[in-house]
């Protein structure tokens, strides 16, 4: 709810998908079947079309259901995006620092891959700058048309340095 704006859309989504259980069956209606006991993945959309659906929300009309999904979809790259970054944290002293920082390049990409709604990106940008324990470097904003582009500067003492443009 602090993420969003207030509007109907938000205040459903709270509605219909306040639990983790909600979540799990939206996920597993997505990547296999109702009903089914396959672990949820949060790194797996399976079906986006919004014809696929949980049956118990099956009222919902096709607009509003694909905007719920986009909220959906956004949480699960903004969660992706923030255990890419406990890894990042985790290894910096580590020598994996490459790796983990691919993982973290991976999540962007797929958080703007995904278009997601600009008011995830916010907590994103808030999130990747806290886990850097330090402000980043070099950061550049420009807008060409409704494009935005965000580029900026992040290392890791005696891990090395990398720029990241999205």
């Amino acid at each position: 709810e602090a993420i969003a704006p207030k509007n109907a859309i938000r205040d459903d989504f709270a509605r219909f998908f306040g639990s983790y259980e909600s979540w799990v069956a939206f996920n597993r209606v997505k990547i296999d079947k109702e009903g089914t006991d396959r672990p949820p993945d949060r790194r797996s959309k399976g079906n986006a079309g919004p014809e696929i659906w949980p049956s118990n929300l099956l009222a919902i009309d096709r607009l509003e259901r694909s905007q719920l999904q986009c909220y959906l979809y956004s949480a699960q790259e903004f969660m992706n995006l923030c255990e890419a970054l406990k890894h990042l944290a985790s290894s910096l002293d580590a020598g994996e620092f490459d790796a983990d920082f691919a993982r973290l390049e991976k999540a962007l990409d797929e958080i703007i891959g995904q278009d997601i709604p600009v008011f995830f990106m916010k907590p994103a940008l808030a999130a990747l700058f806290g886990a850097a324990r330090s402000s980043a470097s070099e950061v550049r904003l420009t807008q060409s048309g409704a494009d935005i582009k965000i580029e900026f500067a992040a290392s890791a003492t005696g891990a090395g340095s990398h720029v990241m443009a999205a």
